[in-house]
């Protein structure tokens, strides 16, 4: 292996951050400038709801989330009003430009749900890294204790 060798990792070095409830400060939980009316409520339940779990870092994930929900849905709208196909200037049908932004901002806003640990799939992968990391901090512990347990009874022997 080239390059510099990874550092070795503690027991709960491999849960993520935000299962770590670390408190972000007052300040940065208010809602950004950048979103509109409905954004700001969205925002504001979101950090009610998430509470501790938000880290300071997951902050500008959750302001992309809440605006791709937002696009999304505004995209919905003009799909609803104008219809899925729209005329070109030749005659020809084809896809309606807001299709390719729902599209896009719903798949922006599964992967951010996925990297903020909010989606069914995410937080089953957080309950199996919370398992695997407990089952290591056992299985470290028991090895732990057969080796104190046998070094007391050749002490014990002697």
């Amino acid at each position: 292996m080239k390059g510099r060798k990874p550092k070795a990792r503690k027991a709960g070095d491999g849960v993520p951050a935000l299962v770590r409830p670390v408190e972000a400060p007052a300040e940065l939980l208010a809602p950004p400038p950048s979103l509109p009316p409905e954004g700001v409520q969205l925002w504001e339940r979101a950090v009610a709801e998430l509470g501790e779990l938000i880290h300071p870092a997951h902050l500008p994930l959750l302001e992309q989330l809440i605006i791709a929900h937002i696009r999304h849905r505004q995209a919905q709208e003009i799909i609803d009003r104008e219809g899925l196909m729209v005329q070109t200037s030749a005659g020809d049908l084809k896809l309606h430009p807001a299709a390719r932004l729902e599209r896009d901002s719903a798949m922006l806003y599964t992967r951010l749900c996925d990297q903020l640990g909010l989606s069914p799939a995410a937080l089953m992968r957080l309950g199996i890294m919370q398992a695997i990391g407990r089952s290591l901090t056992m299985e470290i512990a028991e090895r732990v204790d057969a080796h104190l347990e046998a070094s007391r009874s050749a002490k014990r022997r002697r």
